[in-house]
């Protein structure tokens, strides 16, 4: 097969994959509002939001620092993979004993089951990309959240905040452990031992991941803070269409990530144009659907002006994400980290003083809108200086 339809195959792949994750993330609170209440989604928001904060810190940036040691050390492969898994055990651990303290006990032993689901999830990541197993992670995806409408299927009769928390943490364990069972043929109990310098080594992706989830969940955090659950269940559904139409960016040049650490400079230009382009096309197009999904779904409608800030909100990914690889590939996180932390800062203060001020919603979204133009403007001001 020529180079040019690999590509194109790989992208493909890599893209069908994650937006099938990313929608079945979006179709469960759909389920949950519709066969239970909007109330019961609300409720489970701020244990989803627990978790999220929990595996961005468990995570530990492993994804990013293991595509490149992957793409620089391939013989180590096997050693570095196992040796990251054991080493962040501590990690887990620790945010499943305090689930124990921030939630009802009763509830603490499925957030474990949750949260060693998507440990070995996100462990996994990294292997995908490299490896390319684009298929196998496609039929585990389907196969996981077909068990879990199952379940759901069989518990609605009797919905709550509980039964639904039980079978989604069984859907994301199962899951988790059909991703190491895929690579089980890699696991090397030679390397089960803590590696103390990976905390220091992979410190900067960890705080890009941690700043990544506030820069992207401030908003929702903020929400859940301060609003209703009705109003928190509406706005975390906002979210996450939102963030979804955004990680298409990321969809469309993850499969060149190598190329940007082996410094094919042609490749990436392209990639770069075809973002900024697309950004264009897809994002007015998506919009249009999240308008029909909020008012058939949720029975809400919005003003053009909130879809503008949206579009506003969403278009800076599709100009910095290949920016961010390319600091990755010239060890400049911290200048990424200094990047992420000015945003968030400002999406986290922006944001609450909008919504404090009477602004509401397309308040808390102004805020994160004007702080993702900010994010474009670091990213790129070195291009923007050369273009004066």
């Amino acid at each position: 097969m020529p180079k040019h339809l690999q590509r194109i195959s790989a992208i493909f792949a890599n893209a069908t994959r994650q937006i099938m994750t990313s929608v079945f993330g979006i179709i469960t609170p759909f389920m949950v509002i519709h066969y239970f209440s909007k109330g019961i989604w609300g409720g489970f928001v701020p244990i989803l939001l627990y978790t999220l904060m929990a595996i961005a810190v468990v995570n530990w940036g492993n994804k990013e620092f293991l595509l490149r040691k992957f793409s620089r050390e391939p013989a180590r492969i096997n050693f570095d993979y196992s040796q990251n898994l054991f080493t962040r055990l501590p990690l887990l651990l620790l945010f499943s004993c305090l689930g124990f303290f921030c939630f009802p006990l009763y509830y603490g032993i499925f957030i474990l089951l949750w949260l060693t689901g998507r440990y070995l999830t996100h462990t996994a990541e990294a292997l995908i990309m490299y490896e390319k197993k684009f298929k196998a992670s496609f039929w585990i995806e389907l196969s996981c959240f077909m068990v879990f409408c199952i379940l759901f299927y069989m518990v609605k009769q009797t919905p709550g905040l509980f039964p639904l928390l039980v079978i989604y943490s069984f859907y994301q364990f199962i899951r988790g452990g059909c991703f190491f069972i895929l690579f089980l043929r890699v696991f090397n109990r030679a390397a089960l031992k803590i590696d103390w310098s990976y905390y220091r080594d992979s410190l900067p992706f960890f705080l890009l991941s941690l700043l990544g989830l506030l820069a992207s969940k401030a908003d929702v955090y903020i929400i859940n803070h301060y609003a209703d659950r009705e109003t928190v269940a509406n706005y975390q559904v906002i979210n996450g269409l939102l963030i979804f139409i955004m990680s298409i960016a990321s969809y469309m040049y993850a499969p060149f990530t190598k190329n940007i650490y082996r410094n094919n400079t042609e490749v990436v230009g392209k990639a770069k144009r075809l973002l900024i382009i697309s950004g264009f096309l897809i994002i007015p197009i998506a919009l249009v659907a999240v308008h029909y999904i909020l008012k058939i779904f949720l029975h809400v409608e919005y003003s053009w002006f909130f879809y503008l800030v949206a579009f506003l909100y969403i278009y800076p990914a599709y100009g910095y994400g290949i920016e961010i690889v390319t600091l990755f590939k010239q060890h400049q996180e911290r200048k990424v980290t200094v990047y992420l932390f000015t945003g968030v800062l400002i999406n986290i203060l922006l944001s609450w003083i909008l919504l404090r001020s009477g602004f509401g919603l397309i308040g808390v979204l102004s805020g994160s809108a004007f702080s993702q133009w900010l994010l474009l403007l670091f990213f790129r001001k070195k291009r923007l200086l050369k273009l004066q």
